[in-house]
């Protein structure tokens, strides 16, 4: 299974916005701490704080906000919010698959459990499971950027 890259970012984001809570992140300096585009991180924020994940403040000591503690953040809420389709293969994503075994075929079936328990594991584990008590990640941002 393969996420795809708004979800990449909108963990890391929200990782490190647990990381510095309660200072507010600007998405420039996330951008430059994970060497990725600011353009794409923007849209990934606002897509977090659209779902409820976030809070924006404007002006000069604004920034992006947890919305509530990384321990109440299911990881798993976080993967459907953002993943548009979660469907490994094509009948899986398409309601009408051009595929003229679907009627027969067992494989979405397999599929759909396999995402199902991926998910289910997802859904154990808080934002607060990947940050806290985890001392090496805030020094690697730091030199990151």
């Amino acid at each position: 299974m393969r996420l795809n890259i708004q979800t990449d970012y909108a963990l890391r984001f929200l990782t490190y916005a647990a990381l510095v809570a309660p200072q507010p992140v600007s998405v420039t300096d996330a951008a430059a701490r994970f060497r990725v585009s600011s353009h794409h991180l923007m849209k990934v924020a606002k897509s977090l704080t659209r779902e409820g994940f976030l809070v924006s403040t404007r002006g000069r000591s604004g920034g992006f906000r947890l919305s509530r503690s990384p321990g109440e953040i299911v990881v798993g809420d976080v993967v459907r919010k953002i993943e548009r389709e979660i469907g490994l293969v094509e009948c899986m994503r398409i309601k009408e698959s051009a595929c003229p075994i679907v009627p027969a075929c067992r494989l979405p079936m397999l599929l759909n459990e396999a995402t199902m328990a991926f998910l289910a594991v997802l859904d154990s584990r808080t934002l607060a499971d990947l940050t806290a008590k985890n001392a090496a990640l805030l020094p690697l941002l730091e030199r990151a950027s």
